[in-house]
């Protein structure tokens, strides 16, 4: 379905937000009307589709000012909507943008709603940036080891499941009797895990203090350069 169809969808359950064509793409301006329990507000927003949409998911600012910088926004201004990889996984299990409102977009404008109202957090608060994409990933592997998490990370990262191995976990099992069911699983999302293990390595490297460099193989030292040399890309490390 093509974006202008997919926005006709969209207006049905959301009629005050409008189809604009741009060169790089569409922007999607207008209002979201919020009713959800004892929730009752409105949002001004602008969502971006970019042209090799839907291989890329589009991102949102909010337009109205309505909420403060510093809740859950990505560096470039956009809203943080829920880790990288689970914004991946739930726009990747059906390709819309109602789907991308429903159940990225109207869940983050629902939280900050009710954190105006209550002062807290609906499912409570949640770490910003690199701190953020690191705690999903210890939920996602059961592991609350930083350094550990981060060596499953990185055979995402690298491409480098290897069954046979030993688990980094420490558990003397076998990688594909260990924590492998779970590094398979995350392969079959095809999500560019290396971005978020180099911010990741940055986050650790500036707040922790940690050593990165026997973790910057051939690969990673050639990934952030081009990540340094990509236009307005903003990223931590």
């Amino acid at each position: 379905m093509c974006v202008e169809s997919q926005c006709i969808e969209l207006r049905k359950k959301y009629p005050y937000l409008f189809l604009e064509k741009k060169n790089d793409g569409y922007l999607i301006r207008g209002t979201i009307f919020l009713e959800k329990d004892n929730v009752k507000d409105r949002y001004e927003v602008e969502i971006r589709v970019v042209s090799d949409y839907p291989r890329k998911v589009p991102t949102v600012k909010e337009t109205g000012s309505k909420i403060d910088p510093n809740f859950h926004h990505n560096p470039d201004g956009t809203l943080c909507l829920e880790a990288p990889l689970t914004v991946h996984e739930i726009f990747r299990a059906n390709e819309t943008l109602l789907n991308f409102t429903d159940n990225l977009l109207v869940p983050y404008l629902y939280i900050h709603s009710y954190y105006r109202m209550n002062g807290k957090l609906p499912f409570g608060e949640h770490a910003h940036g690199a701190e953020g994409i690191l705690a999903d990933y210890k939920k996602r592997f059961e592991i609350s080891d930083d350094l550990i998490v981060l060596g499953l990370l990185q055979i995402l990262a690298e491409g480098a499941y290897r069954g046979h191995h030993l688990c980094p976990c420490g558990s003397k099992k076998k990688l594909r009797n260990c924590h492998g069911g779970c590094i398979r699983n995350l392969v079959s999302l095809r999500f560019n895990f290396m971005k978020d293990f180099i911010q990741i390595l940055g986050w650790l490297k500036k707040e922790r203090q940690f050593n990165v460099v026997p973790y910057i193989s051939k690969r990673v030292k050639n990934v952030i350069t081009s990540l340094k040399n990509v236009p307005n890309e903003k990223w931590t490390y």
